[in-house]
């Protein structure tokens, strides 16, 4: 790993955990991660009423980041109906864990995010994606957000593999209990207003959002250590990618570890050498992070 000076993305140094916020510098063992803006909706749900169908006026999102932070900001919202602006915050993150599956298939996913959100739409509309478009932060660290005031920010960027982002979508239970809705997430008393505006540049264009994706895949050595009846698919860990927009390796870092410390290395070095290409929103590309499994076949 090396240091690198401010450019696009915010470079910070954690001990022992993925989301920490312990600096130390350019340490040998220490583990990066990258932010492509200070704030990210990683989370949003409808607020369904009997005879809604899917749509809803109003949706409860959640604000996310890599570290703790005050912060404010604009979203963007695509819906059926068109898009909109809402703005949000200030407000401050702190560390949250979720825990999905059971049993030897619990995991615990962590974030640092703040209580749900809501926006009411003039009708009721189907939101396809939310995001933030410029974002400020205070008291982020070495992150640097703070220095550089209000950022635009580029479309979409997810702190949460596909599979596990639906729990990053519900209310905290202590938030929003149960109602009569058909959502299982009461009506909000306060609501942000959703503002109607034109659609984004590049909205309109053939494929105008596309996943940043593998090229080529190296092949990995299994570890001797280990053995043959360990090399199973769930033997292998996630592997967070930082991309820029030409689909260069920013750099890697341990999203959920393989059980196995001997794999982790083994996966990290994977990643690290597999070409990928760049994620595209609003058809160009951007900067974003893939999380990147290693297949390990029996």
């Amino acid at each position: 790993m090396r240091c690198r000076p401010f450019l696009r993305a915010a470079l910070f140094v954690a001990l022992a955990c993925f989301f920490g916020v312990a600096v130390l510098g350019c340490a040998a063992r220490a583990e990066a991660v990258v932010e492509f803006c200070p704030a990210a909706v990683i989370g949003f749900h409808p607020i369904l009423e009997p005879g809604s169908g899917n749509a809803a006026k109003t949706y409860g999102y959640k604000i996310g980041a890599f570290g703790k932070r005050t912060t404010s900001g604009t979203v963007a919202i695509e819906t059926d109906k068109g898009w909109y602006t809402t703005p949000f915050g200030p407000i401050a993150l702190y560390s949250s864990t979720r825990s999905v599956g059971s049993g030897a298939n619990e995991v615990d996913l962590n974030a640092f995010t703040a209580p749900t959100l809501f926006v009411a739409f003039p009708q009721s509309v189907v939101v396809r994606r939310m995001f933030v478009i410029s974002a400020s932060a205070t008291g982020d660290g070495l992150f640097g957000w703070q220095a550089r005031g209000t950022t635009p920010c580029d479309p979409p960027v997810a702190l949460t593999p596909p599979e596990y982002a639906a729990v990053w979508s519900a209310p905290d239970d202590d938030e929003h209990p149960p109602t009569s809705f058909r959502s299982p997430f009461a009506k909000p008393s306060v609501a942000g207003a959703a503002m109607p505006v034109e659609a984004p540049a590049g909205a309109n264009c053939a494929q105008p959002f596309v996943e940043a994706h593998v090229l080529t895949a190296p092949k990995a050595k299994w570890p001797d250590s280990l053995g043959e009846n360990l090399k199973t698919p769930s033997s292998a860990g996630v592997v967070v990618v930082a991309l820029d927009g030409r689909g260069k390796v920013e750099d890697v870092w341990p999203w959920l570890p393989s059980p196995y410390e001997e794999l982790n290395a083994v996966q990290l070095d994977a990643a690290n050498r597999a070409t990928y290409a760049p994620a595209i929103a609003l058809c160009r590309p951007v900067p974003s992070l893939l999380f990147y499994r290693y297949d390990w076949k029996p």
